[in-house]
């Protein structure tokens, strides 16, 4: 009876210690999902539109109008009634429409062409003919890039298309357009410019873009006054030497060679960062040297701050909340650090990162805040770099090509101040603690099946136990 005695305690230890191993995967998923994780909220294989009795998805086909392989999205914004913008660029041809809301129609999201279909026909004077991004303030007012330019990116120079870059304004509780503004060629060529993120300051009526053409360039514009201005300088442009390599695949220096893309803004208006997607520095100019338009190209330099340390090469940004948000397009995940418009932290040691992840965060191309709920942090992750070497797989045999996700900016906030480091270190403590009594669990376990009682042989036991048996 001993051996079933002891089979019975192996057996209820076991148990146990299957109760154990759930409690520590509980414990381990409660810390990340605090911490570090994100939510998918939507993923396509291929995207597609709202078509109507004008616009039909046949002839927009047939015709070459709509290329589905052409089209991947790039800027989404979030209102304060949650309708998600986004916009699908005009790189090449066969993108139907270029500024989006999502509207969900059965379980599948779709793109309704915003503010509508007839204000985005491609060649057709005073029509929005190429979005690359825009941003929403707290008004409901959308300011709408207007990249111009299109085609640039076919692999046919001849089918580039020049176009003179500008910003359009859109009322999104009316749906009405504002205004509009285009730029000087001086501040941005309709030949030789890729207008492509932008920051709203409400207060002094400023807008700050990014021009990621060439050596690169900021763009300052006065929309109350309607006047602009650029600068280029060392830190606009990328870095020729850089090899960009993602998920192990080795592009080298000369496949994206984009300079100055993303920005962001401090809260108190008073700074705003950029950097390059070729290139691993981060940098701040006060705003105040930007907008006094008598500065020299040479006075904007000088004020430029390189914050220190490096990190990896990103396309979007975004500030909320004294942290700044950076994507890694090397990693596969995304960071936040806390940084004002004048402190210096070190962006290799006072990073934190989100919980990466290959296939659902590859190239992460644009963050947006959340006007409906501020504890939410949207981004586009669109792979872009499968898009421009003929990458994705249209077929959906590997699942996704581009993906929303959302992460809980309030705890990436949290966990990015220093002096909660804290939280990092009781989750490393509480998994080290969990580890080693899962280790001991195991060991006394094993120990107790495979213990040999000091006075019986493997025989006799053996024999007295089916001695035994007969007898019940």
């Amino acid at each position: 009876m001993d051996q079933l005695v002891r089979k019975s305690v192996v057996t209820r230890l076991l148990v146990l210690g299957m109760y154990w191993l759930s409690f520590f995967l509980s414990v381990l998923s409660l810390f990340q999902n605090s911490v570090f994780c994100w939510e998918l909220f939507a993923e396509w294989v291929s995207l597609n539109y709202t078509w109507d009795a004008t616009h039909q998805y046949s002839e927009y086909l047939s015709s070459g109008k709509f290329i589905p392989t052409q089209c991947t999205l790039a800027g989404i914004k979030v209102d304060k009634h949650e309708n998600i913008y986004v916009t699908v660029p005009r790189w090449v041809d066969g993108v139907p429409a270029t500024l989006n809301k999502l509207q969900k129609v059965g379980e599948e999201y779709l793109l309704s062409p915003y503010p509508s279909w007839d204000m985005q026909a491609v060649g057709v004077k005073d029509n929005l003919q190429n979005c690359q991004s825009m941003v929403i303030d707290s008004q409901g007012y959308m300011y709408v890039i207007e990249v111009g330019r299109r085609n640039f990116y076919d692999a046919d120079p001849a089918k580039t298309v020049a176009g003179t870059p500008g910003v359009w304004i859109i009322n999104t509780e009316t749906s009405e357009i504002q205004s509009t503004y285009y730029f000087p060629p001086y501040v941005a060529s309709p030949n030789n410019s890729f207008v492509n993120d932008i920051v709203v300051d409400e207060v002094n009526h400023v807008a700050y873009l990014t021009d990621a053409w060439g050596t690169g360039g900021l763009i300052i514009y006065k929309y109350k006054d309607g006047i602009s201005r650029r600068y280029s300088g060392p830190s606009t442009a990328y870095n020729p030497d850089y090899v960009m390599i993602i998920n192990g695949v080795n592009y080298g220096s000369n496949q994206f060679t984009t300079p100055i893309d993303g920005i962001a803004l401090t809260d108190d208006l008073k700074a705003i960062f950029y950097c390059s997607v070729q290139d691993t520095y981060l940098y701040r100019i006060p705003t105040k040297i930007l907008m006094d338009f008598t500065t020299t190209t040479d006075d904007i330099t000088q004020s430029v701050t390189q914050i220190p340390g490096t990190k990896p090469p990103s396309d979007g940004i975004v500030y909320w909340d004294g942290v700044l948000y950076y994507g890694s397009l090397t990693e596969s995940t995304y960071y936040a650090i806390k940084i004002s418009s004048t402190s210096l932290p070190n962006l290799n040691t006072d990073s934190i990162p989100v919980w990466p992840d290959a296939v659902n965060l590859r190239w992460i191309d644009t963050f947006s805040l959340d006007w409906s709920n501020p504890s939410r942090l949207w981004s586009v992750n669109n792979a872009l770099d499968l898009f421009f070497t003929g990458g994705y797989d249209w077929t959906g045999a590997k699942g996704a090509n581009i993906r929303i996700t959302i992460t809980s900016a309030t705890n990436m906030k949290t966990s990015s101040n220093n002096d909660d480091d804290e939280d990092i270190k009781s989750y490393q403590i509480a998994v080290i603690i969990l580890v080693i009594f899962s280790v001991a669990l195991v060991g006394v376990v094993a120990f107790l099946l495979f213990k040999k009682h000091p006075s019986e042989s493997s025989s006799s036991r053996f024999s007295k136990y089916t001695e035994e048996d007969r007898k019940l």
